[in-house]
């Protein structure tokens, strides 16, 4: 075999070789996003030991593109209190939500709301949090049942402001459902306290979810 030769398989090798690279790397990387996909919280927030902001964005990728977009809604929650107490005693009710739902997936059904999984992110801003809530719904009234899950929350985090941005599910990308569920709950931020939601595909702002049902959008 002359030097030409040698040479040319050389090159085939090493672009073979290269090839094959790439994809197990995609494989790994695939294989990754899958997990964190299922288990988002694999990355976890120290002070509340939960999901953290990278992963929210990993899981609001994947949901932004998936035929069942119109089933999830993004929660963005502020506490408005720094206090070390009051950050980690959110963080420990929004994860036990989070748990609830994965060993349970019927457990708000039961209690009226159809909810059928929650994710539980504490994000950058320490007071803030945020859920990725996915729920099977067939229309306006299921959606509005979400009014009591937010009631329930309130009430155990009753001695604080809360204020909570919602955004339902809409097919663009995951940085408007960040942005419309911050705009959100800015707005319910100006009230000192309580709930917006954002309707997506309407682009309207509800001060609540009773709002959104008697709108039968």
């Amino acid at each position: 075999m002359d030097a030409e030769a040698v040479c040319c398989h050389a090159v085939i090798a090493l672009f073979v070789d290269d090839q094959r690279k790439k994809e197990e790397l995609r494989s790994i990387q695939h294989g990754v996003h899958e997990i964190l996909r299922a288990k988002p919280s694999i990355s976890m927030d120290i002070e509340c030991g939960m999901g953290d902001e990278s992963n929210l964005d990993e899981l609001l990728k994947d949901v932004t593109v998936c035929d069942e977009y119109p089933y999830y809604s993004l929660y963005r929650i502020d506490i408005g209190i720094e206090d070390m107490h009051w950050v980690q005693r959110v963080g420990r009710i929004l994860k036990r939500y989070e748990l609830l739902t994965e060993q349970d997936p019927v457990h708000w059904r039961k209690e009226g709301v159809i909810i059928d999984r929650i994710w539980a992110f504490h994000l950058r801003e320490r007071t803030q949090f945020a859920l990725v809530v996915k729920a099977e719904i067939n229309g306006v009234e299921d959606m509005a049942t979400q009014q009591v899950f937010y009631e329930q929350l309130r009430s155990e985090v009753d001695g604080i402001s809360i204020s909570i941005g919602v955004t339902t599910g809409c097919n663009k990308d995951y940085h408007v459902w960040r942005d419309k569920a911050n705009e959100a709950m800015l707005a319910a931020k100006q009230n000192g306290d309580g709930i917006k939601v954002w309707h997506a595909n309407k682009k309207k702002l509800y001060p609540d979810f009773h709002a959104f049902r008697a709108n039968k959008l």
